[in-house]
């Protein structure tokens, strides 16, 4: 007995005891309801030949190295190989007919209430049994295994392992490809990013270097307007008062305070940014 044989039983075992007590949806159809079950859907008359079905499939992928469980979050019923998770159902195909009206659905034909929809087809089991693969999001690869004038389903399982295995690496370059695509587009933010701190940089340098310009200009004309008003005490006067001297001095002192060339650190002194102006 292979090392994975009571966690199949258990599978199986499982999904029998509840397919069996299932009953009929609207349409004919039974699936398992115990946590732990493989997803079936078939009609009543197919519950044990799905289970024969079913059997065969874990014990042929069991020799392949083929993982079946049921997801207990979802509720799917999936397949792990080659590192990764396919989800999949046994599902019997609906036959469709012509709507039967129901005496209720008469009543209300005959009454011409036109509100109350009446389908038009009627859907039962068929009798043909398919497997069905779930997993979203490879598309390119076969999904379905159903059986026809090529075989039953019991012959089908043998193309449905290795059609299995084409989907994981399918996945498995499915997920390389968008690493792939993920490690472009976060190196492109990353250059963005860059890109943005540069500018942010550039202009912070170019607004600080003008503000600079601008309290250097003020501050020369701030002196020269002092230095043109002392002039002008001097010529309408014997010398300085007390007041000029003291205007003078504050007018000096806002000069200092504006002018980066009177600042303990010289302009060059800045951060200057990796950029060149053009020219």
């Amino acid at each position: 007995m292979s090392t994975d044989a009571p966690r199949r039983h258990a599978l199986l075992e499982i999904t029998a005891k509840s397919l069996r007590a299932a009953r009929p949806d609207d349409r004919g159809f039974v699936r398992p309801k115990a946590l732990g079950s493989f997803d079936v859907v078939v009609g009543p008359a197919s519950v044990e030949r799905a289970l024969a079905i079913l059997a065969q499939l874990l014990e042929a992928a069991s020799q392949q190295g083929i993982r079946f469980r049921a997801d207990r979050e979802s509720w799917n019923s999936v397949a792990q190989l080659a590192g990764e998770t396919i989800s999949l159902r046994l599902i019997e195909d609906k036959a469709r007919s012509k709507h039967k009206l129901t005496t209720d659905e008469r009543a209300y034909t005959k009454a011409d209430l036109i509100f109350r929809r009446i389908p038009e087809w009627d859907y039962s089991p068929s009798g043909v049994l398919a497997f069905q693969v779930t997993e979203p999001g490879v598309y390119d690869t076969r999904r379905r295994w159903g059986e026809g004038r090529r075989g039953p389903l019991e012959a089908k399982i043998p193309s449905l392992l290795d059609g299995l295995r084409k989907i994981a690496e399918a996945m498995a370059e499915a997920r390389a490809r968008r690493a792939v695509r993920e490690q472009e587009a976060q190196e492109r933010e990353r250059r963005e990013s860059e890109r943005r701190i540069r500018e942010s940089k550039v202009r912070s340098f170019q607004d600080a270097i003008l503000t600079q310009v601008a309290g250097w200009d003020s501050a020369t004309r701030l002196r020269e307007y002092v230095e043109a008003v002392e002039r002008k005490a001097a010529a309408g006067g014997p010398g300085p008062t007390i007041e000029l001297v003291r205007w003078s001095s504050w007018a000096r002192a806002v000069a200092n305070s504006i002018d980066p060339l009177a600042r303990p650190t010289t302009p060059w002194e800045m951060d200057v940014p990796e950029w060149e102006p053009a020219r």
